[in-house]
């Protein structure tokens, strides 16, 4: 059982700058969905977050 696995690193955004990161998922063209996100700035301290 081969498993690849790759490293994910976050870049934070420039001082005094904020990111969003964000990602959401749907059970079919017209089913169920859903989708969450975090703000983060310039340290990673987290600022705002929604799902």
């Amino acid at each position: 059982n081969n498993i690849d696995r790759s490293l994910i690193h976050w870049h934070p955004p420039n001082l005094n700058w904020y990111k969003l990161n964000f990602d959401g998922a749907s059970k079919g063209n017209l089913g169920i969905a859903a989708g969450g996100g975090v703000i983060r700035d310039h340290k990673g301290s987290l600022v705002a977050a929604y799902a």
